[in-house]
């Protein structure tokens, strides 16, 4: 059965995966005869570099799931692999000794490349959020005191009736079953370095404003428009917005801005445009308008119109010698102010 790019067998020992990705491996390493040979063709460091990044890979697919440290199968189907592939990239003999080839081009035997990805899983265990699965299957020993969620259930491995079974079968059974603990995740949580800086991948998104954020207080202020079912306030907010306009409007510290964009049908062409327009001290600084194509959509034409407004905010605040205090912009696409809402803090709204 294939999950994931892994085959598995009943046993889950990943014997018939590991044959699965060498034959890749190996036709891959074939395919790579057409881009030169040891005369002629692409030099022996582009040859390492694409065997590095494109080969490899393929052969180690899934190692933190089938390789233990130990595996002297695994590890051979998988150094027959790399032996073709490092004598095809040295042009030697098939009598020379690998261990030289691997000195040649710098590519470490096949057990030492998996240990270290081990190691690296290991490593970016620390990045993990604690519910993880995978967080949750790991031994308390190896957590460093992290705490999770859900205690996932442990493996019972009861031993069988004293009555029915010699003493030796049960010593047989004990043995098996300490065996079969050792699995693929205990042996990658051995390599967990203690003491290791955790990163906590869900920690607040930089672009994510707060009210502690100094160039955000009392800066940004957002009133959003709500329309109850079978009520409209559409016209109260514009008498509103008009008497906010007429007071100050000839105050040289406000700057009014105000977007939109269009989506019409004429004589069966689909038509879009974006505008923009910049008032100060009741008079027009600043305008710009352009058509957006007949694929385009109404919100794209909204967020057009943002995008060169502020464009244009940042032109005249560097370039005024005063430039206004307070900016208001007032737009019809709820789509953007809401998104800037789930930005900031919910005390800044």
């Amino acid at each position: 059965m294939r999950y994931l790019g892994l085959w598995l067998d009943p046993q889950l020992r990943l014997h018939e995966h590991t044959k699965i990705t060498a034959s890749k491996a190996s036709r891959a390493t074939k395919a790579l005869r057409m881009l030169g040979n040891s005369t002629s063709g692409m030099n022996q460091l582009c040859l390492r570099q694409i065997y590095l990044g494109a080969v490899l890979p393929i052969a180690t697919y899934g190692s933190i799931a089938f390789w233990d440290g130990k595996s002297s199968a695994i590890k051979k189907t998988l150094e027959h692999a790399q032996n073709k592939a490092l004598r095809f990239i040295t042009g030697a003999f098939k009598t020379t000794p690998i261990p030289a080839l691997e000195i040649k081009v710098s590519i470490p035997p096949i057990n030492i490349t998996l240990n270290y990805y081990t190691k690296r899983y290991a490593t970016h265990t620390q990045k993990l959020d604690p519910s993880n699965p995978v967080m949750c299957h790991i031994p308390e020993q190896h957590r460093e005191n992290i705490p999770i969620q859900v205690a996932p259930p442990l493996p019972c491995f009861p031993p069988p009736p004293r009555n029915r079974v010699s003493a030796y079968l049960i010593r047989q059974h004990k043995v098996k079953a300490k065996k079969t603990m050792i699995t693929r995740l205990i042996h990658m949580a051995k390599h967990i370095t203690p003491d290791t800086e955790r990163i906590n991948p869900h920690v607040e998104p930089p672009w994510h404003r707060s009210k502690h954020d100094p160039d955000t207080q009392e800066q940004i202020r957002l009133y959003i428009l709500v329309n109850n079912p079978g009520m409209s306030v559409k016209e109260e907010w514009a008498e509103d917005h008009t008497n906010l306009y007429d007071e100050y409007k000839n105050d040289n510290d406000f700057m009014f801005i105000y977007t939109d964009g269009s989506l019409s049908y004429y004589k069966g062409v689909h038509r879009t445009g974006y505008g923009v327009a910049i008032y100060r001290n009741d008079t027009e600084i600043a305008s710009e308008k352009g058509p957006m194509g007949e694929h385009v959509k109404a919100y794209d034409t909204e967020m057009k119109a943002l995008e060169v407004t502020s464009r244009l905010i940042h032109k005249i605040v560097n370039n005024m010698d005063t430039p206004p205090l307070k900016i208001i912009l007032a737009t019809d696409n709820m789509g953007s102010v809401n998104g800037i809402k789930w930005v900031l803090h919910p005390d800044m709204i």
